[in-house]
């Protein structure tokens, strides 16, 4: 059971970590300097807001998906009784970008972003925790002593 909490922890990292490299990928693609389109007193161009879309349909949306659904699917491994508010901030930014994008398949391009922006600190912050308590708890089971 431990190993295959660590194992889904680990993948969930590694997709935090994914999705953060591909925001700042985007980012420095999209606009000089590494800034976000939206985070700017230049509004962005209608060239700027295709390759958004293009970012977040082709590299930002799978990975969020893929995220939503390991918390989903395997929420049974979760210390926590209760859903932890930032997954459930998670689910509903992968929620609003869904629409965002079914709207964009319509041809409406009013809106670029997530209704709900994506928890990246605190979501990294959950992760490295869960996965640190979890590899202390195998240790303890494999008899190993704790490091200082």
């Amino acid at each position: 059971m431990i190993a295959l909490a660590v194992a889904i922890t680990l993948a969930f990292v590694g997709y935090v970590a994914a999705y953060l490299n591909g925001l700042r990928l985007a980012q420095r693609n999209v606009r000089p300097g590494g800034l976000s389109p939206f985070d700017h007193e230049d509004p962005p161009t209608e060239e700027e807001l295709a390759e958004w879309r293009l970012w977040v349909t082709t590299v930002f949306l799978p990975n969020i998906r893929t995220m939503r659904d390991l918390v989903v699917t395997h929420a049974d491994l979760l210390p926590e009784s209760e859903m932890p508010p930032i997954l459930l901030r998670l689910c509903a930014h992968v929620s609003g970008y869904e629409i965002t994008a079914a709207r964009w398949e319509q041809g409406r391009f009013d809106q670029h972003q997530s209704v709900v922006s994506f928890p990246s600190q605190e979501l990294a912050d959950y992760a490295r925790e869960g996965f640190t308590a979890l590899k202390e708890a195998q240790g303890r089971l494999l008899g190993r002593r704790p490091t200082v």
